[in-house]
């Protein structure tokens, strides 16, 4: 007998959940198919439910395909690369790619009347559709396309413009985002051209929401453990540069302070380096060398660890100076703000406001590379130039600290005596 007898006894079982053309079916998909999609149950769970009308759910195709793919590849008819059964496969086996291929045997564009059907749910409520639920997502279709392409070393078909497609994939971040927010409907204009202006007017709603979600993520979604959210971590990341408008004298009023200057942040105009509100096409001022100081290092009584750069600097450079992210000592991101000039007290001083004004609150402590400037400027300008706001006072009281690996560096009386990390009380 040429077939084993258990393969008789798993196939008899089998075929009271299957017929035999559905049998054979799926077992042929799965032999065809790349063995690293990781789609591939679900798409072959699709097929048959589609070819043969069944409702076989996705587990009774796994555990088919678990049990007889091994007997079956092994049992499947042996051909060479040069026999003629191999060359009449080949020739039939063609691959076809809606709108771009064409028909092996009439010639004809493969277009919108030759797609396939696909099977959908429609969810409907008062008479209108709410939702389509399709089987396999969009994301988990497009994945598996490009994961066949590449095992089958596919070539490219046409040239991508690298620009459309980063737009793209920009707009579906911030639609993505969006949703992930709690937003049922997301209103988008229709021309990507039009994108980029309807993002940038959206974007401050979308920072709310952000600070909001995750600076009160241990009560919304859970706490990590009992130290979850205990401390609020401060630093510049500076690997994030882009080119931005050369005007450094834009300034803006808030609630604490009145003519923040920060910088435009808009993308320069091509040719220029200034965005085409500011282009007054000037000239580029020399930058001037730093002047040397000498410090005297043994009797040093204040520290020398300010982050603001000179005027000349600032006006010469054309990018960005990063970001600056507050970070909880879980390492969540829960606010951050794109540096146009450098970072100053009062830029930080800003971003603290603005995180306390949209989440309602901080961490017991923060930590600071630059914390005692940051506290001096606090306490000797609150009340002046520092409007007197509740957020001003919530962060006059919070506890700021250095961290241990700048502390070293500062070396002035007041920095040793309230910068102690291992002196914060919390």
């Amino acid at each position: 007998m040429r077939t084993p007898s258990i393969i008789i006894e798993r196939v008899a079982h089998w075929l009271e959940f299957f017929t035999l053309s559905e049998l054979v079916f799926v077992l042929s998909e799965d032999a065809r198919m790349y063995p690293l999609d990781k789609f591939r149950i679900e798409k072959i769970a699709l097929a048959i439910r589609h070819t043969f009308s069944s409702e076989q759910s996705n587990n009774d195709v796994k555990m088919l395909i678990e049990d007889l793919f091994m007997s079956y590849c092994q049992t499947r008819p042996l051909v060479k690369p040069t026999s003629i059964s191999f060359i009449k496969i080949r020739h039939n086996n063609h691959l076809l790619v809606a709108f771009r291929s064409s028909c092996p045997t009439c010639y004809q564009s493969l277009n919108i009347n030759n797609s396939c059907q696909k099977c959908v749910r429609l969810y409907c409520h008062n008479g209108s559709v709410v939702t389509v639920h399709h089987d396999i997502s969009i994301l988990e279709n497009a994945a598996s396309m490009n994961q066949e392409a590449i095992c089958g070393g596919y070539p490219q078909l046409a040239a991508v413009d690298r620009r459309i497609l980063t737009n793209l994939i920009h707009a579906f971040l911030i639609i993505q985002l969006d949703i992930s927010f709690g937003h049922s409907n997301v209103s988008i204009p229709f021309q990507l051209k039009n994108f980029n202006e309807w993002a940038w007017y959206q974007f401050p709603r979308l920072l709310s929401c952000f600070i909001y979600l995750w600076t009160n993520y241990r009560a919304i979604i859970e706490p990590c453990d009992k130290h979850c959210s205990q401390c609020l971590l401060v630093d510049g990341h500076q690997k994030c540069r882009r080119p931005i408008c050369a005007f450094k004298d834009v300034q803006i009023n808030t609630e604490e302070m009145s003519n923040l200057v920060i910088g435009c942040c808009r993308t320069p105009a091509t040719a220029s380096r200034y965005c085409t509100l500011h282009d007054i096409r000037t000239t580029t001022e020399n930058l001037h060398q730093s002047e040397i100081r000498i410090y005297n290092h043994s009797n040093a009584t204040s520290c020398r660890t300010l982050k603001a750069r000179s005027d000349e600097y600032t006006k010469a450079c054309t990018r960005s100076f990063g970001l600056i992210a507050v970070v909880t000592n879980c390492r969540i991101i829960t606010s951050f703000s794109e540096l146009y000039r450098s970072e100053t007290s009062r830029e930080i001083i800003n971003l603290f406001a603005v995180t306390i004004r949209v989440a309602g609150k901080l961490a017991p402590t923060i930590v600071y590379d630059d914390g005692c400037h940051l506290v001096k400027y606090v306490k000797n300008h609150i009340g002046r130039d520092l409007t007197k706001t509740s957020a001003m006072e919530l962060l006059a009281s919070t506890p700021i600290s250095v961290d241990r690996s700048h502390f070293r560096n500062h070396v002035g009386d007041f920095s040793r005596q309230n910068m102690n990390p291992d002196k914060n009380p919390c």
